[in-house]
């Protein structure tokens, strides 16, 4: 059985040391931004979160939703945990692998706006978005309000970087 950490702060859970399970408190879309140095990492729910991995070297933790966290006491919950993550951080590899800047950040939206509710997507910032796809923040505004995109220096920037 898992043990419940409901409500608690964030940080503390994922400094501790202590691997967990990211989850839903309400059966809704939910996630996890770890926001690093130079880049960001999506975690989507049911992945492992914590441990020596997480403890350190995060700028700040952006909760997508209302998440809670579980420690996975069960070898096989612990098992899928990991796998959850590693195929999040596969993914995320593939997605970084896109040569085209534009194509990376597109990817990216569409992957969020099937996850989560337009409310939310609105609440996160340009520059947090683009360093998990690894591109510039106006590149990731021109792609998610496609109608900046017809500003003359946005549409000369975006040709440089799709060429």
């Amino acid at each position: 059985m898992n043990t419940l950490v409901n409500k608690a702060p964030i940080v503390p859970i994922l400094t501790s040391g202590q691997w967990m399970r990211l989850e839903s408190e309400d059966g809704r879309p939910v996630g996890l931004i770890i926001r690093r140095r130079f880049m960001a990492e999506l975690v989507l729910p049911g992945s492992l979160v914590g441990g020596p991995i997480d403890a350190r070297d995060y700028v700040q933790l952006i909760p997508l939703g209302p998440v809670r966290f579980t420690y996975p006491n069960q070898v096989s919950v612990w098992k899928q945990a990991l796998r959850q993550r590693l195929q999040g951080l596969s993914w995320h590899g593939h997605l970084l692998q896109e040569p085209k800047a534009c194509r990376r950040a597109a990817h990216l939206w569409q992957v969020l706006q099937s996850h989560f509710a337009p409310e939310l997507l609105k609440s996160l910032d340009d520059e947090v978005l683009a360093q998990i796809a690894g591109v510039l923040p106006s590149t990731f505004h021109a792609i998610r309000y496609p109608i900046a995109a017809r500003d003359p220096l946005v549409h000369a920037s975006l040709q440089r970087q799709a060429s």
